[in-house]
């Protein structure tokens, strides 16, 4: 029996390389489909409700987080078993996966780059829709006081937005409860009136922002424990779309 050549034996030993970084890599693509299931459920359950107030229709974005996060560790799985057991059709198979993810991921970060104005003015328009829809829509309304609360904002733009509303002007210029955060000097939970609103938020500067402005500076200045928010200029003037 002939001893194996140094050839075949460094042929071999770097195939043995390639396999174990095949299995490697694997792993961590199941990794990554893991945390974006984690990621989408989530979403689904801690901002369902904001993404409802979207007029750009992006609800289903924890859906496709999750369908993806699966699918991909169930690919994850499979091209780790295909790598361990050499076996070609498998391993084809995941090729041909990974060359689709990376496609779609490449599109879905172009979309995001170049229709980030329209998904902007898709949240902003949603939630000028759901303020002329408060006190109709009880969804729509809780939605709405839940952002407010955990941004420390009142109205879209700014306070104002609520005192023109349909609902603002039936309740005798007032905004709702959901406008003073906790941290507020008010002894009152009750809407101010229309003549206390301006020496009110001149103690609570935070208020005077609406949703929108402090949503758009936290997506592009994120900051731990909203404290970019409180930065804002008490102008009411969202930032720039572009």
């Amino acid at each position: 029996r002939t001893a194996p050549s140094k050839r075949g034996r460094g042929h071999e030993g770097i195939m043995t390389l390639l396999k174990l970084s095949l299995m490697a890599f694997s792993f961590i693509f199941w990794a990554a489909g893991l945390t974006m299931l984690i990621i989408g459920l989530w979403a689904k359950v801690s901002l369902g409700g904001y993404l409802a107030l979207s007029a750009g229709g992006y609800p289903s974005a924890p859906a496709i987080l999750l369908a993806t996060g699966l699918a991909v560790i169930i690919w994850g799985f499979l091209g780790c078993f295909g790598a361990a057991t050499e076996h070609r059709g498998l391993l084809r198979a995941y090729s041909a996966f990974l060359g689709a993810v990376l496609a779609a991921g490449l599109a879905a970060g172009l979309s995001a780059l170049l229709y980030r104005r329209t998904l902007a003015q898709g949240f902003q328009e949603g939630l000028h829709q759901a303020l002329l829809a408060y006190g109709e829509d009880d969804g729509v309304a809780d939605s709405l006081d839940a952002l407010q609360r955990a941004l420390s904002c009142c109205g879209v733009e700014s306070y104002r937005d609520w005192l023109a509303s349909p609902w603002g002007l039936e309740q005798n210029g007032s905004v709702p409860p959901a406008c003073w955060p906790p941290a507020s000097p008010l002894t009152c939970w009750a809407s101010p009136p229309l003549a206390e609103i301006p020496p009110l938020l001149s103690l609570i500067p935070s208020t005077t922002t609406g949703a929108f402005p402090v949503w758009c500076f936290q997506c592009r200045f994120p900051s731990k424990g909203g404290a970019a928010a409180l930065l804002l200029p008490p102008s009411g003037n969202a930032c720039p779309l572009s």
